[in-house]
């Protein structure tokens, strides 16, 4: 086959992978990621393989990564073990339902759902879970309150212009952008540049570019929604996602749009993975077993043994054939033993050191639905939004995202912020609030998590994720959870695709 047609069909079964896996950004995916993705879309679907006592899988962890994987693994004809620490499963899926007295739901870890998700997309068509568009009125503007003044979206990006602050901006990060990947498809040494450079740093470079108030908003929500300053994050991380396109209307994070929800909330995927695992036929094929907390893993034999502590204190050894690790690395680098399986070295400095946020949300109810369904502040409360919107019944449902420090503290603090910079902003907004109605989750002190979501550091964004994403001990230990997704870190789209990955690679290797 011709150079140029070789490509062409490789080019072609890469682009299927990426809609087969779900795979919708970032920008740039390189050619290696993209051939892994083409490797796991071209494995088997389902196959008698794994079938049997020599093809028993462990799923360490009940996320719907974990039980993404669990579900293709059972359906290919594997027996399966689900092991959840907590009670519940879904992870960092986490619906709050009849949160207020008209019932209306709060989201306490993922929310919002892009159109590009094609993996989740998938996943809930698959099983019968709607998801809906957003109403139209989750378009009412966002209010951006930095430094005691209050812009609009027009005076950040207006494309009929286009005009705004963020014009110029959007045209330099644009150069970088077209400049991240050469022609093989591999990082540049421009790309690896920006991972190397903090993102505080690359926004000073800015600074002769545009107006100080939109650089100040950028740094905010960047902490906010990534849960670590920008003096340790990646400046590829915010070069590669950030919308630049000045003849559309402003996109913070690009092609992530947040256009649409699960029907019901985001805990209806999760509960759905649940039914099918626990009803027939694959009942017979599934076990589930939750508050089993891993403590320790080790060889045994061409196997791997995984003792965990139960509910009741007491202890649980079983070796498994396989294992789909889905615990985040916060989580795994704490477990007896990991240092003792040999794993590369690379492996356990991606394990050890891969950052993860510190975010939370405090959700508080309020009589009247607010005139910006979001808000970006420095006056403490960092983020707020309307999760109201789309739902039926009187009254709304505010969420607070904030990060870092603050991300570490407690509710009765949060809610004296929230309460203070809305007071200062927004008296009759203030008013609003009905402070005994709320509810908060503070993921960096949640024992299972420790934290909220993957983030990569500086340096990390061009080396990290293909070697999180990397099964090892000759594919008996794969790895999934958003922490692993190689195109959509720290997304429900990118459990879902990683959990899609880990069960494809097991049925290819056995």
């Amino acid at each position: 086959m011709a150079r140029t047609q070789l490509l062409s069909w490789i080019n072609g079964r890469v682009g299927q992978a990426r809609a087969e896996l779900g795979v919708s950004g970032p920008r740039a995916l390189t050619r290696r990621s993209a051939l892994g993705l083409l490797a796991a879309a071209c494995t088997p679907q389902a196959g008698p393989a794994l079938n049997g006592e020599a093809g028993s899988v462990a799923v360490v962890g009940g996320g719907v990564s974990g039980l993404v994987a669990a579900w293709r693994l059972a359906i290919s004809g594997a027996m399966v073990d689900v092991f959840e620490a907590s009670g519940r499963l879904g992870g960092r899926m986490f619906t709050l339902r009849d949160f207020t007295p008209e019932g209306l739901f709060c989201e306490l870890g993922g929310e919002f759902v892009d159109s590009g998700d094609e993996a989740l997309l998938r996943v809930c068509s698959e099983i019968g879970v709607r998801v809906e568009p957003m109403a139209p009125e989750s378009a009412s503007p966002t209010l951006y309150d930095i430094g005691g003044f209050q812009w609009g979206d027009s005076d950040v990006l207006d494309p009929a212009g286009p005009t705004g602050a963020f014009v110029a901006v959007a045209l330099r990060v644009a150069a970088d952008q077209g400049a991240l990947l050469d022609s093989a498809g591999e990082w540049t040494e421009r790309a690896r540049q920006l991972d190397d450079l903090p993102l505080s740093e690359y926004l000073k470079s800015l600074m002769d570019s545009t107006e100080p108030w939109v650089l100040d908003m950028l740094a905010l929500a960047w902490q906010a929604e990534f849960g670590v300053g920008v003096s340790q994050q990646s400046s590829l991380n915010f070069v590669d996602l950030v919308g630049t396109d000045t003849a559309r209307p402003f996109s913070l994070h690009g092609k992530r749009d947040g256009a649409m929800r699960i029907v019901g909330g985001s805990s209806s995927l999760p509960e759905a993975l649940e039914r099918r695992l626990s009803g027939e036929p694959l009942v017979q094929r599934v076990a589930i077993h939750k508050r089993h907390q891993l403590a320790a893993i080790a060889r045994s034999g061409d196997g791997l043994k995984l003792s965990f502590r139960t509910e009741d204190g007491s202890s649980f050894e079983r070796t498994f054939a396989h294992v789909v690790m889905a615990l985040p690395f916060t989580r795994l680098r704490e477990i007896r033993g990991l240092g003792g399986l040999a794993l590369p070295a690379d492996k356990m400095m991606v394990i050890n050191e891969l950052g993860h946020g510190a975010t939370a949300k405090l959700i508080v109810g309020a009589s009247a639905r607010p005139a910006n369904s979001r808000i970006i502040s420095d006056r403490g409360f960092q983020m707020m939004w309307d999760s109201s919107v789309g739902q039926t019944g009187a009254g709304a449902v505010l969420t607070n995202l904030f990060a870092d420090d603050a991300a570490k503290g407690e509710e009765a603090a949060a809610l004296a912020r929230l309460q203070a910079g809305l007071s200062a902003l927004s008296p009759e907004l203030a008013g609003t609030l009905t402070p005994k109605v709320r509810t908060s989750l503070f993921w960096a002190n949640h024992p299972h998590t420790r934290g909220s979501r993957a983030t990569c550091l500086v340096g990390q964004y061009t080396r990290y994720p293909e070697i999180a994403a990397r099964a090892e001990l000759d594919g008996r230990l794969a790895f999934a959870g958003e922490h692993t997704s190689l195109s959509a870190m720290g997304t429900m789209n990118g459990a879902v695709e990683a959990g899609e990955r880990a069960a494809r690679e097991l049925v290819a290797e056995d």
